[in-house]
């Protein structure tokens, strides 16, 4: 019966092609460089970019054009050059200025405004499907930085990152007063004067593994509105919290903040000039892993927690004389708590493997079904985009628990991974390797599939109790970076998202 089931989904797969772009600037094909192919676009155009290295610095030069790499980050570099900010979006740019597919890498900025790898000054673009990675700044913002220090030309909205992963920049100089953050630093209007509050959006994107000496080892946002949906923020290092929050207003929607620093909270919220009560949201957020505590709210803020997850952070989850409200949320010591409210618990949430950075929910957690679609921002889907409601109800904190594919382990060759599958106990199990990905879907009679063929696919053990099966694999030795795997699932009668394993 399950290789009747591979059969058939195999044959619903269809062939898919593209249509050449309009409009577009090739590199290195017509021009030699990606800035000399900026120089020649005008708005609207493309400049698409073949797999290499490029030198930088580029810079967008104000215009609403896209760059694109035709092959993604693990194929195309953009490196640090002649030294500074590796991109540059310092005319006005807005959110039609794309840059998507690439690492930025080897950046360097000496200046107070920051962004070793991608800097924007009181410009507000698209940035997609990029890696930033190994880049400092001496201050502020080792891997991106925001900054309009309360410039007239400021856009009203901020930048906008989208499905990036920033990881490994640092800041140089320690013990700088008010600089800070690792990897991300944003700031809106000036230091004494108070804040302006540019929205500045991060959607599916990673932060991880950045340095900063004293504030916010992943991110430091001073006067902005600072919007973090469906991300991953860990294992980041600072004196202070992971995500510091100054004169700002903040949302965690559906996202996992673990492991940040030693000893500092996971997230802090306080006002340094700012005379407004500041708010900070927590909607089907997953805190984990910080000694000094999840959640620091100074006086003057206002946090709001809703179906989120606060576990393993110290003695005390929550600090600070802040205002808290927390619904329908599992935080550990919150019994008897002024702002322990409706729905809340304190139950271990039975998370699949949170050292190891596995935040999925096991089958038996108390967690599932037991939130609220009545929350503040509360979304249709979880961190990784399965639907949030799969159950009676949704599920308290990142993680929606749902039929779902992922790779967790050493993405090297010759590394050591676990495939996983979640799924109803007892569900047999088939796995689909394909040779691509469609941009859009086939639909089928078994979900939606992605996999370009040819494919190819066998059985699996069925689901155990627990709700989630891992088997143990080797990325082969031979496999020549970059290099990427594409998978589906079948659990039962529905496929699952599609799971691509990067190897570099």
């Amino acid at each position: 019966m399950r290789a009747n089931w591979i059969l058939a989904l195999g044959a619903v797969l269809l062939p898919w092609a593209t249509s050449p772009a309009q409009s577009t600037l090739d590199v290195p094909g017509t021009y030699a460089t990606i800035q000399a192919a900026i120089a020649a676009a005008v708005n609207g155009d493309t400049v698409l970019v073949a797999p290499g290295t490029y030198a930088g610095p580029v810079n967008f030069l104000g215009k609403a054009i896209t760059v694109r790499s035709s092959a993604g980050p693990f194929a195309t570099t953009i490196s640090g050059g002649s030294g500074g900010r590796v991109v540059r979006f310092e005319t006005g740019e807005g959110r039609s200025s794309v840059l998507e597919g690439f690492t930025v890498t080897g950046g360097t900025s000496t200046g107070g405004s920051g962004g070793g790898g991608v800097g924007c000054s009181a410009s507000g673009p698209t940035i997609r499907d990029c890696r930033i990675t190994g880049n400092v700044a001496s201050m502020n913002g080792g891997g991106f930085s925001y900054s309009d220090l309360g410039a007239g030309s400021a856009p009203p909205v901020g930048p906008l990152l989208v499905g990036c992963t920033i990881s490994g920049n640092s800041i140089a100089t320690p013990l700088m007063t008010l600089a800070g953050g690792g990897g991300i630093r944003c700031q809106s209007g000036l230091l004494f004067a108070g804040p302006s509050f540019v929205v500045v959006e991060f959607v599916g994107c990673t932060i991880s593994g950045n340095m900063a000496w004293v504030f916010g080892g992943g991110a430091l946002c001073q006067g902005v509105t600072a919007m973090f949906r469906g991300c991953t923020i860990r294992q980041n290092s600072a004196a202070t919290p992971g995500v510091d929050l100054r004169d700002a207003f903040g949302l965690f929607q559906d996202c996992v903040v673990a492991s940040n620093g030693a000893a500092g909270t996971g997230i802090a919220i306080a006002p340094n000039f700012s005379t407004a009560t500041l708010q900070l949201f927590l909607t089907n957020t997953t805190v984990w892993g910080h000694a000094g505590g999840a959640l620091s709210a100074a006086a003057g803020t206002s946090a709001t927690i809703s179906n989120s997850v606060l576990w393993s952070n110290g003695a005390s989850s929550i600090s600070g004389a802040g205002s808290i409200a927390a619904t329908s949320s599992d935080i550990q010591g919150g019994t008897g708590q002024p702002w322990f409210g409706a729905g809340c618990i304190a139950l271990d949430p039975m998370l699949a493997d949170p050292a190891a950075g596995d935040f999925h929910l096991l089958f038996g957690s108390p967690c599932r079904d037991a939130g609220t679609a009545a929350a503040p921002f509360f979304s249709t889907s979880d961190f990784e985009g399965d639907p949030r409601t799969s159950g009676a109800g949704p599920d308290m904190g990142a993680d929606e628990f749902h039929r779902h594919l992922y790779v967790t382990g050493s993405l090297t060759p010759g590394g050591a991974v676990q495939i996983k599958v979640a799924g109803p106990p007892a569900s047999p199990v088939a796995i689909f390797f394909g040779s691509g990905a469609l941009p859009t879907p086939t639909p089928t009679v078994f979900g939606d599939v992605f996999l370009t063929a040819p494919i190819f696919g066998f059985a699996l053990p069925p689901i155990p109790a627990n709700g989630l099966l891992a088997i143990p694999a080797t990325i082969p030795a031979s496999v020549t970076p970059p290099a990427a795997f594409y998978m589906q699932a079948l659990v039962g009668v529905e496929v699952t998202n599609l799971s691509v394993a990067n190897v570099n």
